[in-house]
């Protein structure tokens, strides 16, 4: 004899069978993980389902060289994985028992349910939070000097590329700014190496006041840095200025340990167009200027294209 099942009855155990194979979905690849309508408006389900979807994605990019967080923190998540796999194995086999008319299960299935639900979202949060910490550190420190703060080498290079086409889009020019202090070797070898890294933080802080917003300021090596100008005039005077006002603020005393240390600093300048259309000749250009403004006295700059522009 069939016996009829009462509705509700019918969609719990519906709701049950999606919960379980989108989940195995998730855990195991058996089938495309797309959340079921069924469960789609459930918040635990929802929940539970962008933090797996968030660690998977988490794990691909590690997979394809995006190690932006440690071993420690992959094996973390991995073992995290695993617990889930436990937990929704034992999911499974209350089902089962429900399915065989176990109502005692029955009765007890929703309160495990919930709390497998609520271990699972809120261990998966704790992943995902220290997952993003770890990612928000390393790409910090891929893209900043640690001395200074400042943006490095590998960032400026990059921002070349990004400020060409922007100037490109614009009709705009695009002032590359090479500056090495003058005669640093001889505060690291006079006062030491700790008022050397002390110098160097105070110009940075300096030379990153003396520039604006839109402006990018890097280290690009042991006392030199790296400047990107956008100008939206081709003004020689305007240029000019700005290179003067740069040049007032970094060429001046500094305190190292208790004493006053005056320090001045060479500057090269190239001009994008003028001077190339790529990063790899406009840096070249600009350090070709630089070691020509140390020839002069230090406290210097050069502009290789400075007649090209309008008065």
């Amino acid at each position: 004899m069939t016996v009829n099942k009462p509705k509700e009855e019918l969609i719990f155990e519906k709701k049950l069978k999606d919960t379980l194979s989108y989940f195995r979905s998730l855990l195991f690849d058996s089938a495309p993980s797309v959340l079921p309508d069924s469960i789609s408006n459930i918040p635990e389900v929802q929940t539970v389902a962008e933090v797996i979807n968030d660690i998977r994605n988490a794990l691909f990019l590690a997979k394809n060289g995006d190690f932006s967080y440690t071993a420690k923190g992959k094996g973390f998540i991995i073992g995290t994985l695993k617990a889930l796999q436990a937990n929704l194995n034992h999911i499974a086999w209350i089902a089962r028992q429900v399915a065989d008319g176990d109502l005692e299960q029955r009765m007890s299935y929703m309160g495990e349910f919930s709390s497998a639900f609520n271990s699972m979202t809120e261990q998966l949060a704790n992943v995902l939070h220290e997952l993003h910490e770890q990612r928000d550190h390393y790409s910090h420190l891929a893209l900043h000097d640690p001395l200074t703060g400042l943006k490095n080498r590998a960032y400026f290079n990059e921002q070349i590329a990004n400020e060409i086409a922007r100037a490109k889009r614009k009709d705009s020019l695009l002032a590359v700014l090479v500056i090495d202090l003058d005669k640093f070797k001889q505060v690291n070898d006079t006062m030491g190496h700790h008022a050397g890294d002390i110098l160097l933080i105070e110009f940075a802080n300096r030379l990153s006041n003396s520039t604006r917003e839109m402006d990018t300021v890097a280290r690009v090596g042991g006392d030199e840095f790296g400047l990107l100008l956008p100008c939206d005039t081709n003004s020689r005077q305007n240029l000019i200025k700005m290179s003067e006002r740069i040049l007032s603020h970094i060429c001046a005393y500094f305190e190292l340990d208790g004493s006053e240390y005056k320090t001045s600093a060479s500057i090269g300048v190239s001009i994008y167009p003028l001077d190339g259309n790529n990063p790899q000749t406009l840096i070249e250009t600009a350090d070709r200027a630089m070691y020509q403004a140390k020839k002069i006295d230090g406290a210097s700059c050069i502009f290789m294209s400075l007649d090209k522009l309008n008065p």
